[in-house]
């Protein structure tokens, strides 16, 4: 007697929009990890105006690490989505 298979079924379009989420989601927070890096430079190896500048640099990476985040995120939900398992 056999037993029967319990590999998760998969949703192939649903998993395909998953890993089209994930590649934006990579190359935003690449493009944010180059202001947060110059910014991180700035603000401990510099002061007066360049350390206000590198203050301005690290807040205008956030947003573009949020979006960046959000991809991921919504990729991964995606992806165990495709799945068909329950999350909790």
């Amino acid at each position: 007697m056999r037993w029967p298979s319990f590999t998760a079924q998969t949703d192939p379009p649903l998993s395909h929009s998953g890993r089209r989420l994930v590649g934006p989601g990579w190359r935003f927070v690449a493009i944010g990890l180059l202001p947060l890096a110059a910014g991180l430079l700035l603000l401990f190896l510099t002061s007066g105006w360049p350390w206000v500048l590198g203050i301005v640099l690290i807040v205008l990476s956030l947003p573009i690490f949020a979006v960046g985040g959000s991809l991921l995120l919504g990729g991964g939900v995606t992806h165990w989505a495709a799945r068909r398992k329950p999350f909790a």
